[in-house]
Protein backbone atom coordinates (compact mmCIF):
# COMPACT_ATOMS: atom_id res chain seq x y z
CA UNK A 1 0.00 0.00 0.00
CA UNK A 2 1.65 3.32 -1.29
CA UNK A 3 2.79 5.26 1.48
CA UNK A 4 1.34 9.19 1.71
CA UNK A 5 3.71 10.21 4.61
CA UNK A 6 5.54 13.70 3.43
CA UNK A 7 8.62 13.45 5.74
CA UNK A 8 10.64 16.59 4.14
CA UNK A 9 10.35 20.17 3.65
CA UNK A 10 10.29 20.68 -0.15
CA UNK A 11 12.57 23.72 -1.05
CA UNK A 12 14.97 23.47 -3.35
CA UNK A 13 18.37 23.80 -2.60
CA UNK A 14 19.73 26.24 -5.55
CA UNK A 15 23.26 24.89 -5.94
CA UNK A 16 26.28 25.87 -7.41
CA UNK A 17 26.27 27.70 -11.45
CA UNK A 18 27.55 25.02 -13.74
CA UNK A 19 29.29 27.44 -15.92
CA UNK A 20 31.63 27.39 -12.74
CA UNK A 21 31.78 23.37 -12.55
CA UNK A 22 34.50 20.97 -13.45
CA UNK A 23 34.03 20.17 -17.69
CA UNK A 24 34.99 17.13 -16.54
CA UNK A 25 32.39 16.05 -14.57
CA UNK A 26 33.21 13.22 -12.95
CA UNK A 27 31.05 9.34 -13.12
CA UNK A 28 30.81 8.06 -10.90
CA UNK A 29 25.29 -6.13 6.45
CA UNK A 30 24.65 -6.73 7.80
CA UNK A 31 25.29 -6.38 11.08
CA UNK A 32 24.11 -8.22 14.32
CA UNK A 33 22.43 -11.40 15.11
CA UNK A 34 19.98 -13.11 13.55
CA UNK A 35 16.52 -10.95 14.69
CA UNK A 36 12.82 -11.77 13.54
CA UNK A 37 10.82 -8.14 12.62
CA UNK A 38 7.90 -9.95 12.41
CA UNK A 39 7.58 -11.57 15.81
CA UNK A 40 8.08 -8.10 17.33
CA UNK A 41 5.96 -4.99 17.40
CA UNK A 42 7.66 -1.86 16.26
CA UNK A 43 7.58 0.95 18.70
CA UNK A 44 5.76 3.83 17.70
CA UNK A 45 7.26 6.16 14.73
CA UNK A 46 8.78 8.73 16.59
CA UNK A 47 8.19 12.71 15.00
CA UNK A 48 11.38 14.05 13.27
CA UNK A 49 12.44 17.37 13.69
CA UNK A 50 12.41 19.08 10.23
CA UNK A 51 14.86 21.79 8.97
CA UNK A 52 13.28 24.98 10.06
CA UNK A 53 10.89 23.37 12.53
CA UNK A 54 10.27 25.36 15.58
CA UNK A 55 12.97 23.28 18.47
CA UNK A 56 12.03 20.35 19.58
CA UNK A 57 9.12 20.01 17.70
CA UNK A 58 8.44 18.62 14.75
CA UNK A 59 5.53 18.78 11.79
CA UNK A 60 2.62 17.09 10.98
CA UNK A 61 2.43 16.16 7.13
CA UNK A 62 -0.73 18.89 7.08
CA UNK A 63 2.19 21.40 8.11
CA UNK A 64 4.50 19.86 6.00
CA UNK A 65 2.69 20.42 2.94
CA UNK A 66 1.57 24.18 4.06
CA UNK A 67 5.31 24.98 4.62
CA UNK A 68 6.86 23.39 1.69
CA UNK A 69 8.07 26.91 0.33
CA UNK A 70 10.40 28.42 2.45
CA UNK A 71 13.17 27.26 4.93
CA UNK A 72 14.67 29.86 7.10
CA UNK A 73 17.79 28.11 8.42
CA UNK A 74 17.69 30.91 10.86
CA UNK A 75 20.12 30.80 14.41
CA UNK A 76 18.58 27.82 16.49
CA UNK A 77 17.90 25.64 14.25
CA UNK A 78 19.76 22.84 12.74
CA UNK A 79 21.22 24.45 9.57
CA UNK A 80 21.76 21.92 6.86
CA UNK A 81 25.73 22.61 4.95
CA UNK A 82 26.86 23.07 1.64
CA UNK A 83 30.51 21.85 2.38
CA UNK A 84 31.77 19.09 4.83
CA UNK A 85 33.10 15.75 5.45
CA UNK A 86 32.25 13.10 3.28
CA UNK A 87 30.82 10.10 5.67
CA UNK A 88 33.38 7.30 5.58
CA UNK A 89 31.59 4.58 5.22
CA UNK A 90 30.34 6.23 1.72
CA UNK A 91 34.26 7.20 0.96
CA UNK A 92 37.01 5.39 3.02
CA UNK A 93 39.84 7.24 2.74
CA UNK A 94 42.95 5.13 3.15
CA UNK A 95 46.36 5.66 3.79
CA UNK A 96 49.16 3.65 2.56
CA UNK A 97 51.82 4.39 5.83
CA UNK A 98 49.25 4.29 8.94
CA UNK A 99 49.01 7.05 11.30
CA UNK A 100 46.97 7.96 13.95
CA UNK A 101 44.44 10.65 13.49
CA UNK A 102 45.14 14.43 15.49
CA UNK A 103 43.06 14.83 18.47
CA UNK A 104 40.87 17.72 18.82
CA UNK A 105 39.51 20.31 21.39
CA UNK A 106 37.07 19.06 23.58
CA UNK A 107 34.97 15.89 23.35
CA UNK A 108 31.76 15.16 20.98
CA UNK A 109 28.14 15.12 22.14
CA UNK A 110 26.27 11.57 22.70
CA UNK A 111 25.18 10.53 18.99
CA UNK A 112 21.76 11.88 18.76
CA UNK A 113 18.49 10.07 17.45
CA UNK A 114 18.76 9.66 13.78
CA UNK A 115 16.15 7.93 11.94
CA UNK A 116 17.27 6.67 8.40
CA UNK A 117 15.36 9.01 5.76
CA UNK A 118 12.68 8.21 3.97
CA UNK A 119 13.67 8.03 0.74
CA UNK A 120 16.20 5.17 -0.53
CA UNK A 121 18.07 4.09 -3.59
CA UNK A 122 15.63 1.55 -5.59
CA UNK A 123 18.70 -0.91 -4.67
CA UNK A 124 17.36 -3.95 -2.70
CA UNK A 125 21.34 -3.62 -1.28
CA UNK A 126 21.06 -0.73 -0.12
CA UNK A 127 21.36 -0.65 3.62
CA UNK A 128 21.59 2.07 6.42
CA UNK A 129 24.84 3.65 7.68
CA UNK A 130 24.30 6.03 10.83
CA UNK A 131 25.88 9.04 11.46
CA UNK A 132 28.56 10.34 13.61
CA UNK A 133 30.00 13.49 14.33
CA UNK A 134 32.69 14.86 12.98
CA UNK A 135 34.99 18.21 13.70
CA UNK A 136 34.59 21.39 11.40
CA UNK A 137 38.03 22.88 11.51
CA UNK A 138 36.54 25.97 10.32
CA UNK A 139 34.34 26.65 13.09
CA UNK A 140 36.35 24.52 15.69
CA UNK A 141 33.04 22.46 16.64
CA UNK A 142 31.43 19.12 15.94
CA UNK A 143 28.80 18.91 13.20
CA UNK A 144 26.98 15.66 12.47
CA UNK A 145 27.41 13.85 9.09
CA UNK A 146 24.40 12.71 8.42
CA UNK A 147 23.77 8.52 7.56
CA UNK A 148 23.96 7.41 4.34
CA UNK A 149 21.94 4.78 2.00
CA UNK A 150 25.12 2.76 0.70
CA UNK A 151 25.24 0.14 -1.65
CA UNK A 152 27.74 -2.18 -0.53
CA UNK A 153 30.26 -4.09 -2.67
CA UNK A 154 29.66 -7.61 -2.64
CA UNK A 155 30.67 -9.73 -0.02
CA UNK A 156 31.82 -6.58 2.66
CA UNK A 157 30.37 -5.81 5.61
CA UNK A 158 30.96 -1.99 7.61
CA UNK A 159 33.03 -1.60 10.90
CA UNK A 160 32.43 2.01 12.56
CA UNK A 161 34.21 3.88 13.89
CA UNK A 162 34.26 6.23 17.14
CA UNK A 163 35.41 9.19 19.37
CA UNK A 164 37.69 7.88 21.87
CA UNK A 165 39.34 10.27 24.82
CA UNK A 166 43.37 11.26 25.37
CA UNK A 167 45.30 13.60 27.26
CA UNK A 168 45.32 15.88 24.59
CA UNK A 169 41.43 15.93 23.81
CA UNK A 170 39.21 13.79 21.45
CA UNK A 171 40.11 11.71 18.76
CA UNK A 172 38.68 10.08 15.82
CA UNK A 173 39.16 6.23 15.21
CA UNK A 174 38.14 5.27 11.51
CA UNK A 175 35.63 2.89 10.27
CA UNK A 176 36.37 0.24 8.05
CA UNK A 177 34.66 -2.11 5.33
CA UNK A 178 36.04 -5.54 5.25
CA UNK A 179 34.62 -9.11 3.86
CA UNK A 180 31.38 -10.33 4.82
CA UNK A 181 33.45 -13.71 5.66
CA UNK A 182 35.17 -12.06 8.41
CA UNK A 183 34.51 -13.56 11.87
CA UNK A 184 37.11 -11.68 14.24
CA UNK A 185 39.06 -8.57 13.68
CA UNK A 186 43.00 -9.19 14.88
CA UNK A 187 45.16 -5.90 15.86
CA UNK A 188 48.39 -6.54 14.62
CA UNK A 189 51.93 -4.39 15.05
CA UNK A 190 52.83 -1.31 13.29
CA UNK A 191 53.97 -2.40 9.19
CA UNK A 192 56.86 -0.98 7.77
CA UNK A 193 56.50 2.57 6.21
CA UNK A 194 55.45 2.40 2.79
CA UNK A 195 57.94 1.57 0.20
CA UNK A 196 57.87 4.53 -2.24
CA UNK A 197 57.68 2.39 -5.46
CA UNK A 198 58.50 5.62 -7.85
CA UNK A 199 55.94 5.25 -10.09
CA UNK A 200 53.61 8.16 -11.08
CA UNK A 201 49.98 6.81 -10.95
CA UNK A 202 48.70 9.75 -13.42
CA UNK A 203 51.22 8.11 -16.18
CA UNK A 204 49.78 4.40 -16.96
CA UNK A 205 51.54 2.48 -20.09
CA UNK A 206 48.25 2.52 -21.45
CA UNK A 207 44.83 3.86 -21.41
CA UNK A 208 43.20 1.01 -19.78
CA UNK A 209 45.02 0.09 -16.92
CA UNK A 210 45.47 1.86 -13.20
CA UNK A 211 48.12 1.65 -10.43
CA UNK A 212 47.70 -0.71 -7.98
CA UNK A 213 50.03 -0.09 -5.17
CA UNK A 214 52.38 -2.71 -3.21
CA UNK A 215 51.72 -3.16 0.63
CA UNK A 216 53.66 -5.18 3.47
CA UNK A 217 52.00 -8.69 3.84
CA UNK A 218 52.50 -10.41 6.82
CA UNK A 219 52.75 -14.42 7.54
CA UNK A 220 54.22 -16.56 10.36
CA UNK A 221 54.95 -13.02 12.29
CA UNK A 222 56.98 -11.16 9.47
CA UNK A 223 56.04 -8.77 6.65
CA UNK A 224 57.15 -9.19 3.51
CA UNK A 225 56.15 -6.96 0.69
CA UNK A 226 54.36 -7.16 -2.18
CA UNK A 227 54.95 -4.65 -5.12
CA UNK A 228 52.55 -2.94 -7.01
CA UNK A 229 51.61 -3.44 -10.51
CA UNK A 230 49.81 -1.68 -13.42
CA UNK A 231 46.37 -3.99 -12.91
CA UNK A 232 43.71 -3.86 -16.16
CA UNK A 233 40.74 -1.47 -15.34
CA UNK A 234 37.13 -3.47 -14.66
CA UNK A 235 34.77 -0.50 -16.75
CA UNK A 236 32.67 0.27 -13.71
CA UNK A 237 34.56 -1.15 -10.89
CA UNK A 238 36.76 0.72 -8.29
CA UNK A 239 39.67 -1.24 -7.10
CA UNK A 240 40.16 -0.43 -3.34
CA UNK A 241 44.09 -1.49 -2.63
CA UNK A 242 45.03 -3.47 0.32
CA UNK A 243 46.32 -1.33 3.33
CA UNK A 244 46.36 -0.65 7.18
CA UNK A 245 44.19 0.71 9.16
CA UNK A 246 45.25 2.42 12.68
CA UNK A 247 43.63 1.85 15.93
CA UNK A 248 44.64 1.93 19.89
CA UNK A 249 44.79 -1.15 19.93
CA UNK A 250 47.35 -1.95 16.83
CA UNK A 251 46.90 -2.43 13.07
CA UNK A 252 43.89 -3.90 10.89
CA UNK A 253 44.98 -5.30 7.56
CA UNK A 254 42.06 -4.12 4.96
CA UNK A 255 42.39 -6.66 2.24
CA UNK A 256 42.06 -5.56 -0.84
CA UNK A 257 38.48 -5.41 -2.54
CA UNK A 258 36.46 -4.12 -5.75
CA UNK A 259 33.70 -1.32 -4.92
CA UNK A 260 31.28 0.37 -7.01
CA UNK A 261 32.23 4.61 -8.31
CA UNK A 262 30.77 6.49 -6.38
CA UNK A 263 27.81 7.71 -8.14
CA UNK A 264 26.62 4.38 -7.52
CA UNK A 265 26.87 3.79 -4.09
CA UNK A 266 23.59 4.84 -3.15
CA UNK A 267 22.54 8.20 -1.14
CA UNK A 268 24.79 11.01 0.55
CA UNK A 269 23.27 13.77 2.61
CA UNK A 270 24.40 16.85 3.51
CA UNK A 271 25.81 17.07 7.21
CA UNK A 272 24.29 19.69 9.66
CA UNK A 273 25.11 22.10 12.06
CA UNK A 274 23.37 22.73 15.35
CA UNK A 275 23.34 26.37 16.54
CA UNK A 276 22.04 25.30 19.87
CA UNK A 277 21.83 21.50 21.48
CA UNK A 278 18.51 20.43 20.37
CA UNK A 279 19.42 16.99 20.38
CA UNK A 280 19.30 17.12 24.09
CA UNK A 281 15.42 17.43 24.56
CA UNK A 282 13.46 14.32 25.49
CA UNK A 283 11.56 12.63 21.84
CA UNK A 284 13.90 15.15 19.35
CA UNK A 285 14.48 12.83 16.24
CA UNK A 286 16.46 13.87 13.32
CA UNK A 287 16.32 12.63 9.44
CA UNK A 288 18.94 13.91 6.72
CA UNK A 289 16.97 16.43 4.64
CA UNK A 290 19.02 16.85 1.82
CA UNK A 291 20.70 14.76 -1.04
CA UNK A 292 24.21 15.60 -2.55
CA UNK A 293 24.24 15.08 -6.03
CA UNK A 294 26.91 12.37 -6.72
CA UNK A 295 27.43 13.76 -10.49
CA UNK A 296 28.97 16.59 -9.17
CA UNK A 297 30.58 15.31 -5.82
CA UNK A 298 34.32 15.33 -7.40
CA UNK A 299 34.12 18.48 -9.25
CA UNK A 300 34.51 20.08 -5.61
CA UNK A 301 36.48 17.30 -3.82
CA UNK A 302 39.30 17.65 -0.95
CA UNK A 303 40.90 14.83 0.90
CA UNK A 304 42.93 15.16 4.31
CA UNK A 305 45.07 12.30 4.92
CA UNK A 306 45.85 13.11 8.64
CA UNK A 307 42.28 12.79 9.28
CA UNK A 308 41.78 10.53 6.43
CA UNK A 309 38.70 12.33 5.67
CA UNK A 310 37.06 13.38 2.40
CA UNK A 311 36.12 16.94 1.63
CA UNK A 312 33.29 18.17 -0.45
CA UNK A 313 32.40 22.29 -1.12
CA UNK A 314 34.91 25.07 -0.88
CA UNK A 315 38.11 24.25 0.21
CA UNK A 316 40.02 26.48 -2.07
CA UNK A 317 42.97 28.79 -0.45
CA UNK A 318 45.80 28.86 0.91
CA UNK A 319 44.72 27.78 4.95
CA UNK A 320 43.79 24.47 3.62
CA UNK A 321 46.54 23.79 1.74
CA UNK A 322 48.53 24.45 4.66
CA UNK A 323 46.15 22.62 7.02
CA UNK A 324 47.32 19.08 4.01
CA UNK A 325 43.84 19.64 2.55
CA UNK A 326 44.16 18.75 -0.66
CA UNK A 327 41.94 18.47 -4.10
CA UNK A 328 41.68 14.99 -4.68
CA UNK A 329 43.37 14.93 -7.80
CA UNK A 330 46.95 16.29 -5.99
CA UNK A 331 48.24 12.32 -5.59
CA UNK A 332 51.68 12.39 -4.92
CA UNK A 333 51.23 15.28 -2.96
CA UNK A 334 52.76 15.08 0.63
CA UNK A 335 51.36 12.16 2.44
CA UNK A 336 48.99 11.88 -0.19
CA UNK A 337 50.14 8.95 -2.29
CA UNK A 338 47.15 7.14 -3.22
CA UNK A 339 43.66 6.85 -3.77
CA UNK A 340 41.27 4.60 -5.07
CA UNK A 341 39.04 7.66 -6.45
CA UNK A 342 42.17 9.07 -8.41
CA UNK A 343 42.62 5.75 -9.90
CA UNK A 344 39.24 5.01 -11.25
CA UNK A 345 38.71 8.93 -12.26
CA UNK A 346 41.78 9.08 -14.17
CA UNK A 347 40.93 6.26 -16.27
CA UNK A 348 37.17 7.67 -16.78
CA UNK A 349 38.66 11.18 -17.84
CA UNK A 350 41.61 10.37 -19.74
CA UNK A 351 39.63 8.64 -22.67
CA UNK A 352 37.80 12.09 -22.82
CA UNK A 353 40.54 14.39 -22.32
CA UNK A 354 43.98 13.23 -22.01
CA UNK A 355 44.62 16.95 -20.41
CA UNK A 356 41.90 16.73 -17.77
CA UNK A 357 44.48 16.72 -14.81
CA UNK A 358 45.61 19.98 -16.14
CA UNK A 359 42.31 21.28 -16.77
CA UNK A 360 41.59 20.32 -12.90
CA UNK A 361 44.35 22.41 -11.92
CA UNK A 362 43.81 25.28 -14.21
CA UNK A 363 40.29 25.47 -12.48
CA UNK A 364 41.51 25.04 -9.26
CA UNK A 365 44.06 27.78 -9.31
CA UNK A 366 41.55 30.22 -10.84
CA UNK A 367 38.94 29.64 -7.56
CA UNK A 368 42.14 30.15 -5.42
CA UNK A 369 42.59 34.04 -7.01
CA UNK A 370 38.93 34.37 -7.63
CA UNK A 371 36.98 33.86 -4.12
CA UNK A 372 33.52 35.27 -5.85
CA UNK A 373 33.97 32.17 -8.54
CA UNK A 374 34.05 29.23 -5.97
CA UNK A 375 30.88 27.42 -5.06
CA UNK A 376 28.91 28.70 -1.69
CA UNK A 377 30.26 28.50 1.60
CA UNK A 378 26.94 28.65 3.37
CA UNK A 379 22.93 27.60 3.43
CA UNK A 380 22.28 31.45 3.05
CA UNK A 381 24.91 32.02 0.52
CA UNK A 382 22.92 29.25 -1.40
CA UNK A 383 19.63 30.71 -1.02
CA UNK A 384 20.76 34.29 -2.38
CA UNK A 385 22.58 32.81 -5.50
CA UNK A 386 19.70 30.86 -6.08
CA UNK A 387 17.45 34.66 -5.86
CA UNK A 388 20.09 36.50 -7.76
CA UNK A 389 20.38 34.52 -11.11
CA UNK A 390 22.57 32.58 -13.03
CA UNK A 391 25.88 32.73 -11.53
CA UNK A 392 28.54 33.61 -14.40
CA UNK A 393 25.98 33.78 -17.16
CA UNK A 394 25.23 29.81 -16.83
CA UNK A 395 22.39 27.63 -15.95
CA UNK A 396 22.03 26.26 -12.57
CA UNK A 397 22.99 22.37 -11.68
CA UNK A 398 21.57 21.73 -8.24
CA UNK A 399 24.28 20.78 -5.68
CA UNK A 400 21.88 19.31 -3.14
CA UNK A 401 17.82 18.88 -3.49
CA UNK A 402 15.35 17.45 -0.74
CA UNK A 403 15.02 14.25 -0.66
CA UNK A 404 11.33 14.26 -0.73
CA UNK A 405 11.81 16.13 -4.47
CA UNK A 406 14.21 13.25 -5.26
CA UNK A 407 12.36 10.96 -5.12
CA UNK A 408 9.76 12.47 -7.45
CA UNK A 409 11.84 13.19 -10.41
CA UNK A 410 14.87 12.83 -12.21
CA UNK A 411 17.27 15.49 -11.17
CA UNK A 412 19.88 13.65 -9.17
CA UNK A 413 19.93 11.00 -12.24
CA UNK A 414 19.10 8.01 -10.03
CA UNK A 415 15.61 6.40 -9.47
CA UNK A 416 14.82 6.21 -5.84
CA UNK A 417 12.19 5.07 -4.13
CA UNK A 418 10.14 5.51 -0.56
CA UNK A 419 11.16 3.57 2.79
CA UNK A 420 8.73 0.99 3.86
CA UNK A 421 7.75 0.08 7.39
CA UNK A 422 9.77 -3.46 6.85
CA UNK A 423 12.91 -1.18 5.73
CA UNK A 424 12.48 1.67 8.05
CA UNK A 425 12.08 -1.62 11.25
CA UNK A 426 15.74 -2.99 9.33
CA UNK A 427 17.28 0.59 9.44
CA UNK A 428 16.70 1.66 13.41
CA UNK A 429 18.00 -2.12 14.41
CA UNK A 430 20.97 -1.42 11.89
CA UNK A 431 21.60 2.07 14.04
CA UNK A 432 21.32 0.03 17.34
CA UNK A 433 23.72 -3.02 16.18
CA UNK A 434 26.04 -0.26 14.82
CA UNK A 435 26.22 1.49 17.36
CA UNK A 436 26.77 -1.13 20.12
CA UNK A 437 29.64 -2.67 17.70
CA UNK A 438 31.40 1.31 18.02
CA UNK A 439 31.26 0.59 21.66
CA UNK A 440 32.33 -3.15 21.99
CA UNK A 441 35.10 -1.98 19.22
CA UNK A 442 36.42 0.91 21.50
CA UNK A 443 36.80 -1.60 24.63
CA UNK A 444 38.08 -3.92 22.65
CA UNK A 445 40.84 -1.44 21.64
CA UNK A 446 41.47 -0.28 25.17
CA UNK A 447 40.95 3.27 25.10
CA UNK A 448 37.80 5.28 26.58
CA UNK A 449 35.03 6.00 23.95
CA UNK A 450 34.09 9.36 24.22
CA UNK A 451 30.50 7.96 23.56
CA UNK A 452 30.22 6.43 27.38
CA UNK A 453 29.31 3.33 27.61
CA UNK A 454 27.63 1.48 30.64
CA UNK A 455 30.47 0.56 33.12
CA UNK A 456 32.15 -2.62 32.71
CA UNK A 457 33.55 -4.04 35.98
CA UNK A 458 36.82 -5.83 36.14
CA UNK A 459 37.71 -5.04 32.81
CA UNK A 460 40.61 -6.37 31.61
CA UNK A 461 43.77 -5.29 29.15
CA UNK A 462 42.61 -4.72 26.04
CA UNK A 463 42.02 -7.77 23.26
CA UNK A 464 44.15 -8.98 20.42
CA UNK A 465 40.96 -9.90 18.97
CA UNK A 466 37.70 -8.55 18.21
CA UNK A 467 34.61 -11.18 17.60
CA UNK A 468 32.27 -9.67 14.96
CA UNK A 469 28.70 -10.59 15.35
CA UNK A 470 27.05 -12.57 12.50
CA UNK A 471 26.18 -10.97 9.59
CA UNK A 472 22.68 -11.10 8.43
CA UNK A 473 20.70 -8.98 5.58
CA UNK A 474 18.63 -6.21 6.45
CA UNK A 475 17.27 -4.44 3.14
CA UNK A 476 14.70 -5.68 1.80
CA UNK A 477 12.88 -4.40 -1.58
CA UNK A 478 9.82 -2.10 -1.77
CA UNK A 479 7.26 -3.42 -2.82
CA UNK A 480 5.78 -2.10 -6.72
CA UNK A 481 2.84 -0.45 -5.27
CA UNK A 482 5.55 1.93 -2.86
CA UNK A 483 7.43 3.07 -5.46
CA UNK A 484 6.89 6.52 -6.37
CA UNK A 485 7.79 6.67 -10.39
CA UNK A 486 10.25 9.96 -11.21
CA UNK A 487 9.24 12.21 -13.80
CA UNK A 488 11.19 11.01 -16.96
CA UNK A 489 13.78 13.66 -18.22
CA UNK A 490 16.76 13.49 -20.94
CA UNK A 491 20.02 13.57 -18.48
CA UNK A 492 23.69 12.61 -19.18
CA UNK A 493 24.77 9.10 -18.31
CA UNK A 494 27.48 10.47 -15.91
CA UNK A 495 30.40 7.61 -15.95
CA UNK A 496 28.35 4.29 -15.48
CA UNK A 497 30.01 1.34 -17.47
CA UNK A 498 29.03 -2.01 -17.89
CA UNK A 499 29.34 -4.64 -15.35
CA UNK A 500 31.47 -7.89 -16.45
CA UNK A 501 30.46 -11.70 -15.44
CA UNK A 502 33.00 -13.02 -12.68
CA UNK A 503 36.56 -14.96 -14.49
CA UNK A 504 35.92 -18.63 -14.78
CA UNK A 505 39.05 -20.29 -15.71
CA UNK A 506 42.04 -20.05 -13.71
CA UNK A 507 44.36 -17.28 -13.60
CA UNK A 508 46.82 -18.41 -15.54
CA UNK A 509 44.96 -18.81 -18.82
CA UNK A 510 44.47 -15.66 -21.01
CA UNK A 511 41.85 -13.52 -20.80
CA UNK A 512 38.71 -15.37 -21.68
CA UNK A 513 36.04 -13.57 -23.86
CA UNK A 514 33.74 -11.66 -21.06
CA UNK A 515 29.90 -10.86 -21.44
CA UNK A 516 28.62 -7.77 -20.58
CA UNK A 517 25.64 -6.30 -19.26
CA UNK A 518 24.88 -3.08 -19.59
CA UNK A 519 24.10 -1.26 -16.06
CA UNK A 520 23.69 2.01 -16.89
CA UNK A 521 21.67 4.38 -15.23
CA UNK A 522 19.46 5.35 -18.00
CA UNK A 523 17.20 2.89 -20.42
CA UNK A 524 16.78 3.92 -23.74
CA UNK A 525 13.64 5.46 -23.06
CA UNK A 526 15.27 8.13 -20.79
CA UNK A 527 13.89 6.22 -17.43
CA UNK A 528 15.99 4.50 -14.83
CA UNK A 529 15.08 1.21 -15.00
CA UNK A 530 14.57 -1.20 -11.37
CA UNK A 531 18.22 -2.12 -9.99
CA UNK A 532 18.08 -5.41 -9.76
CA UNK A 533 20.30 -7.29 -7.22
CA UNK A 534 24.34 -7.04 -8.38
CA UNK A 535 25.23 -10.79 -9.14
CA UNK A 536 28.23 -10.31 -11.66
CA UNK A 537 31.52 -9.01 -10.00
CA UNK A 538 35.54 -8.79 -11.54
CA UNK A 539 37.84 -10.86 -10.84
CA UNK A 540 38.96 -11.29 -7.02
CA UNK A 541 42.22 -9.81 -7.89
CA UNK A 542 42.86 -7.27 -10.66
CA UNK A 543 44.71 -8.67 -13.60
CA UNK A 544 48.31 -7.88 -13.46
CA UNK A 545 49.50 -6.26 -16.77
CA UNK A 546 53.18 -4.74 -15.91
CA UNK A 547 55.15 -4.73 -12.65
CA UNK A 548 57.55 -1.93 -13.11
CA UNK A 549 61.37 -2.59 -12.02
CA UNK A 550 62.54 -1.27 -8.80
CA UNK A 551 63.80 2.15 -9.32
CA UNK A 552 64.69 5.53 -6.91
CA UNK A 553 61.24 6.85 -5.57
CA UNK A 554 59.77 9.32 -7.96
CA UNK A 555 59.96 13.72 -7.07
CA UNK A 556 56.87 14.24 -5.77
CA UNK A 557 54.91 17.20 -6.49
CA UNK A 558 55.36 19.81 -4.36
CA UNK A 559 52.15 21.02 -2.41
CA UNK A 560 50.23 23.23 -4.20
CA UNK A 561 51.84 27.00 -4.69
CA UNK A 562 51.04 29.58 -1.77
CA UNK A 563 49.77 32.86 -2.76
CA UNK A 564 49.60 35.83 -0.42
Amino acid sequence: MRRQTNRMLGLVLCGWCVATACPLASAQNQLGPDQNPANSTPPPRPTPAFLGAPPGQGQSPQDQSSSNQTLTGSPGQIEPLVRGPVHEGFAEMLRLTPQPTPPVAGQPPQPINEVAAEVRPDDPNAEWLPGYWGWDGDSKRFIWVSGTWRVPSPGTRWVPGYWTTTAAGAQRVPGFWVSADTEQISYLPAPPAYEDEGVDPASPPSPDVFWSPGYWAIANGKFNWEAGYWARMVPGWMWIAAHYAWTPNGYVFIDGRWDFPLDQRGMLFTPVAFQTPLYQQAGFTYSPGYVLDLALLTDNLFVNPAFQDYYFGDYYGNQYQQAGIYPWYAVGTGAYLYDPIFGYQSWYDRRRNPLWRDVLRQRYDRFVRDPSARPPRTWRDEQRMAHAGPHGGGQYRPWAVPVDQALRDNRLGRRFVRVNDTQRRDARQNTDLRRRLAVDRSRAEGHSPAVRPEPRPNAGPPQRTLRLPPVRTLATRPAPEERVQPESRPAPNRGAGPRIEPRTEPRSEPRPNIQERNLSPRGNEGRMPAVEPRINRPPRRPERVMTPPRSAPARRPAPPEKRP
